[in-house]
């Protein structure tokens, strides 16, 4: 009877004992998973740069986001037109110019890209096939592309102080529009009725499809280096040289703000994004990038490069800035935290570290740990057993607790090393 009842403690104890370990095993993962997510903040905005392509240091004058934001595309001072893989960073397709390469410009459908070199011509090719369907002709070097929404018409800007209008079907001009000095930059508004100007006479122009007519004329005290359209077509923001970058309202023609920097009259570069909400610049002497909510003239990021900076381009989903510099192209992204449901594989990881290792946070004025922070998310994910691409965009939360425990023990350990 006694053997019996200490068989039985033992085998209750036993039980007990193992129920514990296994209440401790099931709760392990959900505490490192809380060490992950801890101090997400909804609404707060980190910015995560990753650098994409080493170009073997060529300059790069333009760049462009495919509408689906998986390919980019970029100019070169080498003669050369290229498109990379934004997932992968791999070379696809590199279209070779006699002369340097402008601009480049990709069709909505992402079926076409339009090039505009110095060698005086504005090129259409067949990204699939590889090929060059056409060229349009100016007398001098071709500054600047773009395609109107609808993939029918194509406008160049040129140093031979014409923007001109292509029709791409029938290859034929549509439209001439004189100018006083050379041309830096044109841009379609979004429903392609109106075209914008900029040319260093002095002078943002807005020019009426229907009736082929001037529009509207905005003065300035230098030369107007860049145009961007807001989301509605109702303001065009101006960069110019004159240290100020100034949104207009298109309709009444009159100033709604103006930006003011002392930089030392370098060209300023101005892109806003598609919701009309952030306002990209940058100013080629101080090699920095800075992002502006536009609405309330309010700095929100500002990104120093090693090297001049020479052209910024928004992603269509106004996630991702990219920027190209002497040395490679980087692209930074815009990183609010979301909800603890909501948040992905990559920024579970990236919100640990950045916590961690706050010194690190890719928000001001940074360049040089970038590539150390995409090595640790990948790798971790690698020895995990993961593929990063594939899976850096499920949400946490529907990971298995085991996987995340391996996942939270890896990245604990490279955390440690990271930095020393």
């Amino acid at each position: 009877m006694f053997k019996k009842r200490i068989a039985l403690l033992f085998l209750f104890g036993t039980n007990l004992l193992l129920g514990m370990i296994s209440d401790v095993i099931q709760t392990l993962p959900r505490e490192i998973s809380n060490i992950i997510t801890k101090n997400v903040q909804v609404g707060k905005q980190w910015w995560y740069c990753k650098p994409i392509y080493d170009m073997n240091a060529n300059w790069l004058q333009s760049m462009s986001w495919s509408h689906d934001g998986t390919h980019l595309a970029t100019a070169s001072q080498d003669n050369k037109a290229r498109i990379f893989d934004v997932k992968t960073k791999e070379l696809l397709v590199c279209f070779d110019h006699t002369d340097w390469v402008q601009s480049v410009c990709w069709s909505n459908d992402g079926a076409f890209l339009a090039t505009g070199s110095k060698d005086k011509r504005a090129r259409i090719f067949d990204v699939k096939k590889q090929q060059l369907l056409m060229c349009f002709d100016h007398t001098s070097s071709v500054q600047s592309i773009d395609w109107s929404n609808d993939g029918t018409r194509l406008a160049t800007a040129s140093f031979d102080k014409k923007a001109q209008i292509f029709d791409i079907k029938n290859q034929i001009l549509f439209a001439c529009f004189h100018h006083d000095a050379d041309l830096c930059s044109v841009r379609w508004n979004r429903d392609s009725t109106r075209l914008a100007t900029a040319s260093r006479d002095n002078k943002a122009r807005i020019f009426d499809m229907k009736t082929k007519k001037l529009f509207a004329c905005f003065d300035h005290n230098a030369w107007v280096y860049s145009i961007a359209w807001s989301s509605d077509n109702a303001c065009l923001a101006v960069g110019c040289h004159d240290e100020n970058i100034r949104i207009f309202n298109v309709e009444t023609k009159q100033l709604l703000t103006c930006f003011n920097y002392n930089k030392g009259h370098s060209p300023v570069l101005v892109n806003l994004s598609n919701n009309w909400v952030y306002l990209a610049i940058h100013e080629s002497m101080d090699k920095g990038v800075q992002v502006f909510d536009a609405k309330r003239k309010q700095r929100l990021a500002g990104f120093k490069h090693p090297t001049y900076v020479y052209n910024i381009s928004w992603s269509n989903d106004d996630r991702c800035l990219a920027t190209a510099s002497y040395d490679k192209i980087r692209i930074f992204e815009r990183y609010e935290n979301p909800t603890l449901a909501q948040l992905s594989l990559k920024y579970a990881l990236l919100n640990w570290l950045l916590i961690e290792k706050p010194d690190k946070r890719m928000i001001e004025e940074s360049y040089t740990y970038d590539e150390a922070i995409e090595k640790i998310l990948l790798d971790v994910t690698k020895k995990c057993g993961l593929n990063y691409y594939k899976e850096c965009v499920k949400p946490w939360q529907t990971f298995p607790l085991k996987m995340q425990e391996a996942i939270a023990r890896t990245m604990q350990h490279r955390i440690k090393e990271y930095g020393k």
